[in-house]
């Protein structure tokens, strides 16, 4: 099934929890987005979502229309959630072609811990917990 989530076709209040793991950046009219989320969580429901923490690329991501630093994507949520819980995984690494292939190479591990507490590094994803 393929649905435009900025014009939800489900009544209001129809769902306890919504996860939307990384999506947010691929909607040019997110504020509709979260609109609609919010209409159709029930009122104890539960969002859980994720962005990339956006910093900067060496290469454009072109499918990325709303790039959200962490301080952002918090700004944002915070205009239609009361209670916010933030998360955070994994250190940045400049996304470039090929990363993988370097990576296993030279057997670079990935940080993908989760973590309740701002790290002190530049994380790679935010995650927020957002409730009614």
């Amino acid at each position: 099934m393929v649905i435009d989530g900025t014009n939800l076709n489900f009544k209001d209040s129809s769902f306890d929890v919504i996860i939307s793991f990384e999506t947010i950046e691929h909607i040019k009219h997110y504020d509709k987005f979260l609109s609609e989320l919010k209409r159709v969580l029930k009122p104890n429901g539960v969002l859980i979502m994720s962005t990339p923490n956006y910093i900067r690329e060496l290469i454009k991501n072109k499918y990325h229309v709303s790039n959200m630093s962490f301080k952002k994507f918090r700004q944002v949520l915070s205009k239609y959630f009361d209670k916010l819980d933030y998360y955070f995984q994994g250190k940045f690494f400049y996304p470039f072609p090929a990363r993988g292939i370097l990576e296993s190479v030279f057997h670079i591990k990935r940080d993908i811990k989760i973590r309740h507490d701002k790290p002190k590094f530049e994380h790679a994803v935010s995650i927020i917990i957002a409730k009614k």
